[in-house]
């Protein structure tokens, strides 16, 4: 390693040992602005058109004849210049491919790497890093000028390293992008599957089931599948748990509105046992079912076995089902899919708000069932589902760690 050892990265590929040498943009790539497009699309058009959403579209948007574009060669690096106040698009990178023709709109930079650059280390180098960041105020839309943009200095390495550390990279994002659609694909798969495997709108059958089940659905009341004597509970009234109860040590815990969000039943609040048997109406027990019902509501939990002893607080609903007659895995993906999401929270006609559908009129809903022998076989199925889909997002996960951790040890 160089004695300027604050010249360089923490993890280095083997021979190399120079120190890295600070530079402006300006000094190892050109710029250009891009320009504005009519609004008018030509369906037929071979260029598609950069903008500032093309990290979220991945560069599939509007396509335009030859006659309006600002093209982008393969190896280029589209560079967005403006977004609104801490947005997550301004100082993004796009590195152009061979697959497809690309053009700039007006919010857009054109970096053409010297050929002594390596395109895909510079696109890692600029993308959202914190001297262009800088400049986003918080108020005001953030526009990137040429002049803030040529000025962007960093240190870089040689040609060589900057290729090993570019290909690196490369080869990291491909892999993210791969998991990324396998991900979205299962997603969409089970999507699909809860549409076709669920009778439609007035009809008595799905459209795909198991085999050995020929039954039609039954519609009954949603409040015929849960417990007859507590199935719905709201949480108790404020007053009735307020901060000024809470302790700083004890057996008994509240649980919030976060567990049902997030499914996990870490606590951060502890109540007394006198308290704890005050509200006995409220406890949650292993296979209890709670639902957020404020903030982001409307997401539902299936209480784990092994929990602490604790109350529900006034902004969760508690269900209980009746075991004799509903599924306790087929209800959760049931209350999870899309459509009862929509279903639970419709938006109130006098408001723009989305509010949780009251608990009275969802307990008066008709809903079509199957047998319970048949909900036990969807619950399964989609629950092995979720375990694919959970593994696939651990993995990405995983791999977005494993970049940023590198991002921060291989760049000076």
């Amino acid at each position: 390693m160089s004695k300027h050892n604050t010249n360089v990265p923490k993890i280095r590929f083997p021979g190399f040992i120079d120190a890295w040498e600070k530079r402006r943009l300006v000094d190892v790539a050109d710029y250009r602005n891009g320009k504005a497009h009519e609004q008018e699309i030509n369906e037929d058009g071979e260029y598609i058109v950069v903008n500032s959403k093309f990290v979220s579209t991945d560069g599939r948007v509007k396509k335009y004849s030859n006659a309006l574009i600002e093209p982008l060669k393969t190896g280029e690096i589209a560079f967005v210049l403006s977004d609104v106040p801490n947005g997550k698009a301004i100082a993004r990178t796009f590195l152009v491919d061979e697959n497809n023709k690309y053009s700039l709109n007006q919010r857009i930079a054109g970096i053409t790497p010297h050929e002594d650059t390596d395109s895909y280390f510079l696109s890692v180098l600029m993308n959202r890093n914190n001297y262009f960041l800088k400049f986003d105020n918080g108020v005001g839309q953030t526009n990137l000028s040429k002049s803030e943009v040529e000025n962007f200095s960093e240190r870089y390495p040689s040609y060589e390293e900057q290729v090993k550390v570019g290909t690196l990279f490369r080869n990291l994002d491909s892999l993210i992008t791969i998991h990324q659609r396998k991900l979205n694909h299962l997603q969409e798969r089970k999507k699909g599957l809860l549409q076709k495997m669920f009778p439609k709108n007035g009809e008595d059958f799905p459209e795909l089931r198991f085999p050995g089940y020929t039954e039609a659905w039954e519609q009954q009341k949603f409040s015929d599948m849960l417990d007859s004597s507590d199935g719905i509970r709201r949480g108790p009234f404020g007053s009735a748990l307020k901060k000024d109860f809470f302790v700083p040590k004890s057996d008994y815990v509240v649980y919030e509105q976060q567990n049902a969000i997030y499914d996990k039943y870490e606590t951060r609040y502890n109540i007394t046992k006198e308290k704890f048997d005050e509200l006995h109406r409220f406890v949650v027990y292993a296979g209890d079912f709670i639902m957020s019902g404020a903030g982001t509501i409307g997401r539902i939990s299936r209480v784990p076995e092994g929990i602490k002893q604790g109350v529900f607080n006034q902004a969760l609903i508690r269900m209980k089902i009746n075991p004799e007659v509903t599924d306790s895995e087929f209800f959760l993906q049931w209350m999870r899919s899309n459509d009862m999401q929509r279903k639970l929270t419709q938006a109130n006609p006098a408001s723009a708000m989305v509010n949780l559908v009251p608990m009275s009129e969802v307990k008066e809903w008709e809903v079509m069932v199957p047998e319970k022998a048949e909900q036990a076989k969807l619950g399964e199925f989609f629950s092995n589902l979720d375990r694919l889909i959970t593994l696939h997002q651990r993995k990405l996960e995983h791999l977005q760690k494993r970049k940023k951790a590198l991002l921060q040890q291989m760049f000076v």
